[in-house]
């Protein structure tokens, strides 16, 4: 069905839609929409807005990593292997665990928890901690 400007501007008025003539253009071969380039070939992001990941310094900062992350997050179709960079990226944001090895106290009692089915049996062998 093909719909016309006209028949578009007569449904905004009929419902009480109001548009601003600053904002709209109408007849463009290309346009800037929500950070992309529309072109009646297809989009392509805005050079403005990737000047800042082309040009961008080493990172010496969690905050800056940080930032970094979010903000290539919102170009994932651009970036060659984004899923592994920001994996990597995230990563070097985690804290490091802090479940540790504790060499067992082999005076204390250990606890043994055991669980089996007809398929398997799995246990725990734990202790407590009087810290």
């Amino acid at each position: 069905m093909a719909v016309t400007l006209g028949q578009c501007l007569n449904q905004c008025a009929k419902y009480g839609i109001s548009l601003n003539s600053k904002k709209y253009q109408f007849g463009m071969s290309s346009g800037k929409f929500l950070d992309h380039i529309v072109l009646m070939v297809g989009i392509t992001t805005d050079p403005d807005k990737i000047k800042i990941i082309v040009e961008l310094k080493q990172l010496d900062t969690v905050t800056g990593v940080r930032a970094f992350v979010g903000y290539i997050s919102y170009y994932p179709q651009i970036i060659y292997l984004f899923t592994i960079i920001c994996l990597l990226l995230t990563n070097l944001l985690k804290k490091p665990p802090t479940d540790r090895f504790i060499v067992p106290c082999w005076i204390k009692p250990f606890q043994v928890y055991v669980d089996a089915s007809n398929v398997t049996i799995d246990f725990v062998l734990s202790q407590k901690d009087d810290r």
